[in-house]
């Protein structure tokens, strides 16, 4: 009886959250903010960015695009910088290429630093789209997410800084010898499997969910948001929108439209949520496209500014709630950790 209250002790302590744990999160899940700010730049900058570096189209499509292409190249190395430099560290170096980015944009005299401020920018949200849910898997307690904590630390195998981490995220009273423990034995397994190889990925028994998970992924990038994300300052524009009114009114709805998606997506499910994800995309995109039609017919011209933006936020607001971040959570949940 006395080890069963004991045992009941150390789990309250295990399912404490502490200050340490939720700013280390937060300041974690900021990275969604810099990436956000990334994507968006470009649109309320367009005008401005053109006129004052002389820009053609062309040059400031490819300045726009040039965030997937440091993005790829980010991602690319996220696995292997955070196994050799650590979590923390390398969201310290996603940090320093941000940095670098933005001050390389804010100052740039011409096409080259302005590019190179962009592909900088790429590589860190590139860097942080990997390291920061695997950070926050790892350092939350298991009841919230996640299995272990301080797993860098055990990898080089200093136990006693593994339990110094644990206190820090734990509390300094709670017991954290079951779960140093525990780190030790699953760091052990993942180094034993560790000798798999790049080629494992396409055996037989991963083949669905490898399909499954790159599908929805291509899915997401090729869903044409990001192309409204660039330049729907030119959208608003073109159908005669106040581009400043959209602007304000398009990142207040997107917000909400997020959370919605957190709240049906274990009610309804991952696959419901998707496909209606899709088809309200797919109406949204379709009714832009006959909104521009009509315009270029001259038909209902006083209607076309405010039907045009309508359909931007339903849009958005369907690929908010499902494609913008199911797949991602689809691909965590799905891959095996082999």
């Amino acid at each position: 009886m006395e080890e069963g209250l004991l045992r009941h002790e150390n789990d309250r302590d295990d399912r404490r959250i502490t200050a340490c744990v939720i700013l280390s999160t937060f300041v974690a899940v900021c990275s969604s903010f810099s990436y956000g700010c990334a994507n968006g730049y470009t649109s309320g900058a367009e005008t401005a960015i053109m006129k004052e570096l002389d820009l053609s189209m062309a040059q400031f499509s490819a300045f726009g695009s040039f965030l997937n292409l440091g993005g790829a190249v980010g991602a690319l190395f996220s696995g292997q910088l955070a196994v050799i430099l650590g979590r923390r560290r390398t969201l310290w170096a996603c940090d320093l290429f941000c940095i670098f980015g933005w001050l390389s944009i804010a100052f740039a005299k011409n096409v080259l630093w302005l590019d190179l401020g962009r592909i900088s920018l790429g590589i860190g949200v590139g860097l942080t789209s990997y390291v920061v849910p695997v950070y926050i898997a790892e350092i939350t307690p298991k009841h919230v997410r996640g299995a272990f904590s301080a797993s860098t630390l055990a990898k080089i195998g200093s136990v006693k800084e593994v339990e110094n981490s644990l206190h820090r995220l734990r509390g300094k009273d709670a017991d954290v010898s079951d779960e140093a423990a525990e780190i030790q034995v699953m760091t052990k397994m993942l180094e034993e499997d560790s000798k798999s190889s790049f080629c494992d990925m396409f055996q037989k028994k991963y083949r669905r969910t490898l399909v499954v998970g790159i599908g929805l992924m291509l899915i997401q990038q090729l869903s044409g948001a990001s192309g409204i994300t660039y330049y729907s300052n030119a959208i608003f524009r073109k159908a005669g929108f106040s581009e400043r009114l959209g602007s304000m009114i398009f990142g207040v709805f997107v917000i909400p439209k997020a959370l919605v998606g957190l709240i049906l997506v274990d009610r309804w499910g991952r696959r419901p949520l998707l496909l209606a994800s899709a088809v309200g995309m797919s109406i949204g995109s379709l009714l832009i496209g006959v909104s521009f039609t009509l315009q270029e017919m001259n038909l209902f011209p006083e209607f076309i500014p405010v039907f045009v933006f309508i359909n931007i936020l339903v849009y958005f607001g369907f690929f908010a709630i499902g494609i913008g971040g199911l797949p991602w959570i689809i691909m965590s949940e799905g891959q095996s950790l082999h």
